[in-house]
């Protein structure tokens, strides 16, 4: 569950300029507050997941099943678990950005967010969404300040 700052879920609220910082752990949702360009935390959303070990969730053995031509097979995830769950959060911020496009809160969007997350995030926002992508950045910020983060954008957003 995303952890408000501003503004609660389903509130009339201006559109604005969003930035998103993220990893696999969590997404930062900033906007700019200003003509000044200031940018404001929003809400965060955390993947609890990704801080579990695996055996925390996991069995230790995998499944078994039948084998064509008979005998027994080892039943192995294509997926680690860690990218299990990377893809699992991208895809629930994908949504929650696809939904406040939807409902008029953004105007433009940048994201800002490790290379392999960036990867994983993109196929999961739709069409209109992709469209106020004014920029991307494959770094990750997502422990820095807003001041950082600020200045690792373009002067005018």
């Amino acid at each position: 569950m995303p952890r408000q700052y501003t503004h609660k879920p389903g509130t009339p609220q201006h559109p604005s300029v969003w930035v998103v910082v993220a990893d696999a752990g969590c997404a930062r949702l900033l906007q700019q507050t200003a003509a000044d360009g200031e940018l404001c935390e929003t809400a965060d959303l955390i993947n609890a997941d990704a801080r579990r070990q695996p055996h925390e969730v996991q069995s230790d053995r995998p499944g078994h099943g039948p084998r064509v031509g008979g005998g027994g097979g080892v039943f192995e995830s294509p997926q680690s678990y860690a990218e299990h769950t990377a893809e699992t959060f991208a895809k629930r911020v994908g949504e929650h950005l696809n939904q406040a496009r939807a409902r008029g809160e953004i105007t433009r969007l940048y994201l800002i967010a490790a290379p392999a997350f960036l990867g994983r995030l993109r196929p999961h926002l739709d069409e209109s969404t992709h469209r106020l992508l004014a920029g991307e950045q494959d770094r990750d910020l997502t422990h820095c300040t807003l001041a950082q983060i600020r200045a690792a954008l373009p002067e005018q957003l």
